[in-house]
């Protein structure tokens, strides 16, 4: 399972970097996620993921870090899946902005994958 979230986390890692090259990417991709069996396909992901990090903290060199990922993955899949309209209009706002906005977040989605490679 080690290897499983490692790789995700580099793929989490390069998404961010990509996103910081062009944002345009990231709005593409969120326009594709934005369809509703779609979001509760993510939500399903967020979930297992979720589950995963919680189930791998104990081993890891700094569990705590990998428990609050865990957690914030769950309260995602959470939040998708009972309440996928508030998600969408959030995804939709996230389109609207500007390119330097989608560019801090993407400064958001590498520290991610940079917090979780360093933790495992």
């Amino acid at each position: 399972m080690f290897l499983l979230i490692k790789i995700i986390a580099i793929l989490i890692l390069a998404e961010g970097i990509i996103f910081l090259i062009k944002p345009e990417l990231m709005k593409k991709l969120i326009s594709f996620w934005n369809n509703k069996q779609r979001l509760y396909v993510g939500g399903f992901i967020s979930l297992v993921f979720g589950v995963i990090l919680l189930k791998i903290s104990s081993s890891c060199r700094v569990p705590g870090v990998i428990m609050a990922m865990g957690v914030i993955a769950l309260i995602k899949a959470f939040l998708i899946l009972t309440a996928p309209a508030r998600m969408r209009a959030r995804v939709d706002w996230l389109k609207s902005r500007p390119n330097k906005t989608v560019r801090g977040f993407s400064f958001i989605v590498i520290a991610a994958g940079l917090l979780i490679l360093y933790s495992l």
